[in-house]
């Protein structure tokens, strides 16, 4: 199931364009006739699909997580299914999608959302791409219990290591 209605993809793309694209009798799809256009669902679908795989290479997120985006990241997840079912569209027709500015950015963000380098707002995701300095405290790491300490006359520590100042 797409990420995008026709009717939000007519919102991001001229429905002039998209009504020749996905005409199959020569003839422009009218912005009525694109909201019930299955080619155009096919297209909003197959890219949905796209998103999916590069989602789940990525380890990333679930399906059902992409799905319960709200705001501003849905609205991005809605965009790149727009962009990518245009760059469908246009080779279904014939057309380089390269030569589209957005099809070539919706896949370059395709390529970082399947590297795990893009990152939508998803709690255990965010925190997953944030760093973490928990480094044991002085006190903490002088109470381990590491081989120095059972056997240490085989391991001595250095003047520099130990914990009491010299001369005192």
């Amino acid at each position: 199931m797409a990420y995008t209605t026709a009717s939000q993809a007519m919102a991001l793309i001229d429905n002039r364009l998209l009504g020749d694209l996905v005409s199959d009798s020569g003839q422009r799809v009218t912005p009525s006739g694109l909201l019930t256009d299955p080619n155009l669902a096919t297209a909003l679908s197959t890219a949905a699909g796209q998103i999916n795989s590069a989602a789940l290479v990525g380890q990333r997120y679930t399906v059902a997580e992409l799905k319960a985006l709200t705001g501003d990241d849905a609205a991005f997840l809605v965009m790149l299914n727009t962009w990518l079912a245009f760059g469908i569209l246009c080779s279904r027709r014939g057309r380089d999608a390269k030569e589209h500015p957005e099809y070539v950015k919706a896949t370059e963000m395709l390529e970082t959302l399947k590297t795990g380098e893009a990152v939508f707002n998803v709690a255990a995701d965010v925190s997953v791409g944030t760093a973490q300095t928990s480094f044991p405290s002085f006190a903490d790491y002088a109470t381990v219990n590491s081989l120095r300490e059972r056997t240490g006359h085989y391991f001595p520590v250095r003047p520099v290591q130990n914990p009491t100042p010299l001369g005192g």
